[in-house]
């Protein structure tokens, strides 16, 4: 798959600190460009309410749960965010 990041997305991995999260970061990264579909990706689980947007779920542990949101049409995924999983839901980021 087609790979592009929204500025608002990198700007989100430049806050995350912690080696164990960028990790996870990379491997939820590299399987998306394996995949040759959408449902060959991790974790993944489409939004209500939106054609073409997707949660991708990253759980370190109880106090480090974390929410990739991205955007598939066709072959291209575009990655829109990175943040905890309260603040991806209690506002609409994307």
């Amino acid at each position: 798959m087609n790979v592009k990041y929204k500025p608002k997305f990198r700007k989100d991995l430049g806050k995350i600190k912690d080696k164990e999260t960028h990790k996870a970061i990379y491997r939820a990264l590299k399987n998306i460009e394996k995949a040759n579909h959408g449902s060959q990706i991790n974790n993944i689980k489409k939004l209500k309410n939106y054609e073409t947007l997707y949660r991708i779920r990253i759980t370190i542990d109880a106090k480090r749960d974390y929410r990739m949101v991205i955007r598939i049409k066709n072959n291209n995924v575009l990655l829109l965010r990175f943040l905890p999983r309260k603040k991806v839901y209690s506002q609409k980021p994307y």
